[in-house]
C-alpha cells in the first residue's frame, strides 16, 4: 500500500493502557478466548510486567509501521488532536 499511496497510520492511544494502576485484586479477560484471570495489581512485579509488555506491543506495532514505510501519527487520548497533526504535517513539509 505505501508503495502506490501516501499512507500515514494516526495511533490513537490511551496512556493508561500502558500501566495497571495499584488497586488490588483485578479480574481480566482476554476479550478473544473469554479466558479470565485474577492479578493483584498492587503487586510491583505484576504492575512491572503490564508496563513492559504493553511497551513491547507498542514497539512490535511501530516496528510493522517501519518496515512497511508507513508514517506514523501518535495521539494520546488526553491531548488535542490538532496539535500532533499539524506538527506532523509541518515537519513532513519541511523534510521534503
Amino acid at each position: 500500500l505505501a508503495n502506490k499511496h501516501d499512507t500515514i497510520a494516526v495511533h490513537l492511544h490511551d496512556p493508561r493502557e500502558e500501566h495497571l494502576p495499584s488497586v488490588g485484586l483485578l479480574e481480566l479477560t482476554d476479550a478473544e478466548t473469554g479466558e479470565s484471570i485474577l492479578v493483584d495489581s498492587r503487586s510491583s512485579r505484576v504492575r512491572n510486567r503490564y508496563a513492559e509488555n504493553a511497551a513491547k506491543r507498542l514497539q512490535g506495532l511501530y516496528s510493522i509501521f517501519k518496515r512497511a514505510r508507513v508514517d506514523t501519527i501518535n495521539i494520546k487520548t488526553e491531548e488535542d488532536i490538532v496539535e500532533p497533526l499539524v506538527k506532523f504535517f509541518r515537519t513532513r513539509n519541511k523534510s521534503r
